[in-house]
Parts: structure tokens; sequence; C-alpha cells
């Protein structure tokens, strides 16, 4: 696997950092969740297991996914564990709608967790796409729960499915909120290609 040079690691270095504070940005305005990037961490080839996945064990952790499709392929992910979910429900929903067991009331929850990755997927989306003159478009998110010490194999096999160019995965913490979920990106070898041809060497 190609690696990037340095001058192509500080652009996306750059780039990321910058996709994801817009992004976040845009889910503060509409939904009133704030949250910040605490690092972001990228790479070519496939992404490495992540180990606070692996100390939840048994506990459940949702997967919401935006596959994305045209110029380049691969896929979104927004990653929160069952416990962070029902903090930002209570948060951010009616009580009548948190605290009441039904189904409407269930379907609710999830499509507000839905819509936090749509946002940060649709702002990641439009960036990468201006960033790297390519035309790309986002799916309707998806949503899957596993177990925790689960999470790094399906990642693994994401990686394989797509033949993973490029990887990056972000932790945001929530300074109101006790939260910290993932955003994490995979992009076919199509990503790095499209890198190598936009980014000048020094020298």
């Amino acid at each position: 696997m190609e690696q990037l040079s340095n001058t192509q690691q500080e652009v996306v270095n750059d780039f990321v950092s910058v996709a994801l504070t817009k992004s976040l940005s845009t889910m503060f305005r509409m939904l009133n969740i704030r949250l910040r990037k605490e690092y972001a961490r990228f790479g070519v080839g496939l992404i490495r297991p992540i180990a606070e996945f692996e100390s939840l064990g048994r506990f459940k952790v949702h997967i919401i996914k935006v596959q994305v499709n045209g110029d380049l392929g691969g896929s979104l992910y927004f990653v929160i564990n069952a416990y962070e979910v029902n903090i930002i429900n209570k948060e951010c929903l009616p009580e009548d709608v948190t605290s009441t067991l039904n189904h409407a009331n269930k379907e609710m929850k999830n499509d507000f967790i839905l819509e936090i990755e749509n946002i940060i997927a649709a702002s990641s989306v439009t960036d990468i796409a201006e960033f790297l003159g390519v035309e790309i478009l986002g799916g309707v998110p998806e949503v899957q729960i596993l177990k925790g010490n689960e999470v790094n194999s399906y990642l693994r096999e994401e990686c394989l499915n797509y033949k993973s160019g490029f990887h990056m995965e972000s932790v945001l913490l929530g300074p109101d909120l006790n939260i910290s979920p993932y955003v994490i990106w995979m992009f076919d070898q199509r990503f790095v290609t499209k890198l190598k041809e936009n980014v000048v060497e020094p020298g």
C-alpha cells in the first residue's frame, strides 16, 4: 500500500480538522448538540483495531452508516454506545418521548440519532467532494446494533469490502454531555489517487 508523503499528510490533517469542525458546527446550529473533536487519526490501508470498542464487551453499540457513491467508493460511520444514545435522547427530546416506552417513541429516538449522522455525513461529503474535486453522493443512513467487542471485526470487514485505501477515525467529546462517540471515514484507493493528483510537493 502506497504511503502518504509528509506534505500529503499535512494537507489531509488540515482538511480533516476543518471538515469535522464545520460538520460539528452545523450539528450545533440544527440540533443544539455541542461536540468537539478530541483527536483525529488517518492512514492508508486497513483501519487499526480501536481498543475502546473491545473494552465495551457485550455492551450495545449503535453504528450509523452512510454509504458514498460516485467518483469515490466508501462509507462514513457514526459509532456510539447505547448509554450515550440515551444521554443524547434525554437531553434533546421531550420528556414524554424518552420516558414512555412505545413503538412511536422508539422510532422517534432512533430517527434522532440517525439525523445526527445525516448532518455530519452530508457536511463531510460536500467538503470531501470540494477538497478532491470529485462528484460523490451520500446515501440514506443505515443503523445496526452490535456488541462492543464485535465492532472492530465489523470495521475490518468494511475495510476489506471497500479495498480501503484511506481511513480516518476521530473521537468527539461533549463538553456539556458525558459522551465520546466516534466518526470514521473509509474510502477506496481513488481517494489517495485524487489526493496525490491535487497536492503539489515542495521543491
